[in-house]
């Protein structure tokens, strides 16, 4: 089977650094639980174009350098790529694509064949996660983000890692709501 892994809040504990990193630099006291988007500037406050800026320079600071890994993604990537066909498949734009594979493959070390970036986090990105499940014959997508759960959903199945930014009431039967690794393993009957 081939399986599409998101990287931010399936594999790599990013909100909880970038709201530390939000804190300090900017004075806030914002916390993982008051994001219910992924549209930053909606929790942070200002324009796209500044939360984009934040992003940016979060990205480049040392608070990215060190995102922990999600609870037992590692031990359960490590052992879902002995049977399946793994793929990354992320919102993450370029400019940081070498430091986001040297850090999968240090945390994941050959579990994944392939690296795609669409750049989504940004108006011009590259690709849509869809694009790349309908050309990659991905069966399985594992996401956070609600609305790219529910585009992939037409192409592949989706297990749709709980945050508090996804909540809804009303699922498509294609998207099954997960509560972590064990959950993914479950659901995968490995």
């Amino acid at each position: 089977m081939k399986i599409g892994v998101d990287i931010d809040e399936v594999l790599a504990d990013l909100i909880n650094p970038l709201v530390e990193y939000h804190n300090i630099t900017y004075g806030t006291t914002l916390k993982r639980d008051d994001f219910r988007t992924f549209n930053l500037w909606e929790t942070w406050g200002g324009t796209e174009e500044e939360a984009n800026k934040k992003l940016y320079d979060f990205f480049h600071s040392k608070f990215f350098k060190e995102v922990p890994l999600i609870q037992k993604s590692q031990e359960s990537v490590n052992f879902l790529s002995k049977k399946h066909e793994l793929i990354i498949i992320t919102s993450r734009p370029e400019y940081v694509s070498d430091r986001t594979i040297k850090w999968v493959e240090k945390n994941f070390s050959s579990c994944f064949k392939e690296f795609h970036f669409t750049h989504e986090w940004y108006k011009n990105g590259t690709s849509r996660k869809k694009d790349i499940c309908l050309n990659k014959k991905v069966d399985i997508m594992i996401e956070d983000s609600l609305d790219k759960a529910l585009d992939c959903s037409v192409i592949s199945k989706v297990m749709l890692y709980d945050c508090p930014w996804n909540k809804t009431n009303n699922l498509p039967k294609n998207i099954t709501r997960v509560n972590g690794w064990e959950e993914i393993l479950s659901y995968l009957n490995t």
